[in-house]
């Protein structure tokens, strides 16, 4: 897969984020990302950046990348995979590195590869080269939903590692091997091309680093690149001469509850300068629910705000495995016009 030079393509960063989980953030990513490929006009990437122990890997059947190992058996990151495990040899997988050490993992995680595999140990080893082999897929080898998945790790030794990277607050190198990864897929997919980020819920960590990483595009000027250590990505190129337009849509999700919806208008209130383009979204919404606009207005009347964001409203929808009844099936699409909309973001 070579880079594309023309002046027209167009990179789109969508995040879906929310203030604590269960409201269905998941579920939205997994359904826009699979909308976009259904419409055929980019290459879609879903990266599942949740460490909190959930992973799109449980939620679908998805089947992982048979990845290059070294005569130890860690993962080869300078070699490209060479198809699909089934789902039981990526279960079985599963369970054998599950067993190992957290100290083995750190230094030489084994198959499967899990976005973690990608945050952890040396920076330039683990830059990949063969970026596309190294995601997930959903279905079989000749029926599949056109998405490529990099699901986190639900493991409890990638869970433990996490909770070190918080205990060390090393968020920014997340970001930036995560910044890595994504000019990576950049330089090495030709055409447009759409990334959405299922972020861990909370208003901290990853999830408000790579939405720091939105305003910094969306703030891009000329020649001006990203910080040290960082892609040299300007307004209009990924640092190699290779054209591109960058575009942002970041969203957060709530449901109509009070709790959620309160803690989400707060956010939007503290990033609402830095972020104006930040898209509220209510998800699973019924019809006896009080109008989330006044709700909205009363709790930015007592924050004295006398603005009030846009709320896009999604009707109930079913849990993730409802939906896709952990199958490639776009059958059940034709359900979900409502979230449409949610893929035409202005940066």
């Amino acid at each position: 897969m070579n880079g594309s030079d023309s002046a027209s393509r167009v990179v789109t960063l969508r995040q879906f984020c929310s203030a604590k989980g269960g409201v269905g953030k998941s579920t939205l990513a997994v359904a826009t990302a699979k909308l976009l490929a259904r419409r055929g006009k980019s290459t879609v990437f879903l990266l599942d950046t949740d460490h909190t122990g959930t992973s799109l890997a449980d939620g679908l059947n998805l089947r992982a990348p048979r990845v290059a190992t070294t005569s130890g058996g860690a993962i080869d990151f300078s070699q490209p995979a060479d198809g699909w495990w089934s789902r039981r040899e990526t279960e079985q997988l599963r369970l054998s590195r599950d067993r190992d050490s957290t100290e083995e993992s750190e230094s030489r995680p084994q198959p499967p590869l899990f976005l973690a595999d990608f945050l952890l140990g040396d920076e330039t080893a683990r830059r990949p080269g063969h970026v596309q082999s190294y995601f997930w897929r959903l279905g079989d080898d000749e029926h599949h939903d056109g998405v490529h998945y990099l699901p986190a790790s639900p493991l409890q030794l990638d869970l433990q590692l996490a909770l070190r990277w918080l205990d060390q607050s090393k968020v920014a190198n997340w970001t930036r091997r995560l910044t890595w990864l994504i000019d990576t897929i950049v330089r090495n997919v030709a055409g447009d091309i759409d990334i959405v980020v299922d972020s861990s819920p909370g208003r901290f960590g990853l999830a408000v680093e790579v939405l720091r990483l939105q305003h910094h595009l969306t703030n891009l000027n000329e020649y001006v690149g990203l910080p040290p250590n960082f892609p040299r990505w300007s307004a209009t190129t990924t640092g190699d001469g290779r054209t591109v337009k960058w575009r942002t849509h970041p969203m957060v999700v709530t449901s109509a509850d009070r709790n959620d919806l309160w803690s989400v208008l707060d956010w939007w209130v503290s990033v609402r300068q830095e972020l104006p383009q930040l898209h509220l979204v209510a998800n699973r919404v019924g019809q006896t629910d009080r109008p989330l606009a006044v709700q909205a207005r009363e709790r930015l009347a007592q924050l004295d705000m006398p603005a009030s964001p846009t709320i896009s409203v999604i009707p109930l929808i079913p849990s993730l495995s409802a939906i896709f009844s952990k199958t490639y099936d776009l059958a059940k699409f034709d359900e979900l016009r409502a979230i449409d909309h949610l893929l035409e973001g202005k940066s």
